[in-house]
């Protein structure tokens, strides 16, 4: 059976993972001050106090509810195995994330308004970066386009709710995403199905279709 190539979600997961990184740096060198002002500036508008709610849907009961989710997806369509891989990423994933923030140790936003107060560390998001692989797994084992557009507009409004809240700096956000995106393409290229081999469709199908009948000697 030929082997699926997965050089490309890999060559992804590289990008992201290297870009996560990268911001990683940049922000423990000081360097994204600016760019977090004027987003959370521009996020923190009046306009999107309906923002507020939508938070929820990253917090620690909304995502355990997505793993089982997944699982009950999983079960239902024979995908039992994916769905667990699923479970585990979406675990892994969230204490990647607490070991990160405490590898950075940045702080919160320091806002004279915040509509939140939280405590612990800022980098990365843990609200946008559970949320991005949960409803991600969701969304790749449904594997509908509709599953991913509802996945990414959920996961672009949790990011958005952590600005408008003061609680995250934008750049926690970004790095929540793109840390998101590297356990996705991770899950996805390490258990990507492999394609029928050469002919292995077309002998399944002679071995399912009727037969002549054997020739009469004579």
């Amino acid at each position: 059976m030929e082997r699926p190539d997965r050089s490309p979600l890999v060559a992804a997961a590289v990008v992201t993972a290297a870009s996560f990184v990268l911001l990683g740096m940049a922000v423990s060198a000081g360097v994204t001050a600016g760019f977090d002002s004027r987003v959370t500036e521009w996020v923190r508008m009046p306009a999107l106090a309906w923002l507020q709610p939508v938070t929820e849907a990253g917090s620690t009961p909304a995502i355990v509810a997505v793993a089982a989710v997944v699982l009950v997806v999983g079960w239902l369509t024979g995908r039992w195995r994916d769905a667990m891989a699923g479970a585990l990423a979406i675990g892994i994933g969230a204490l990647a994330v607490e070991l990160i923030k405490l590898v950075v140790g940045r702080a919160r936003p320091d806002l004279l308004d915040p509509a939140l107060v939280e405590t612990g560390f800022s980098f990365p998001s843990g609200h946008t970066a559970n949320a991005t692989v949960a409803y991600g797994v969701l969304a790749w084992l449904i594997g509908r386009a509709t599953a991913w557009t509802v996945a990414g507009i959920v996961t672009f409004g949790v990011g958005l709710s952590r600005v408008w809240l003061g609680v995250h700096h934008p750049t926690d956000v970004l790095a929540g995403w793109l840390f998101g995106a590297t356990v996705l393409l991770l899950l996805a290229a390490l258990n990507r199905p492999a394609p029928p081999g050469p002919g292995e469709g077309s002998a399944h199908a002679d071995r399912a279709g009727p037969r002549s009948d054997p020739p009469v000697p004579g």
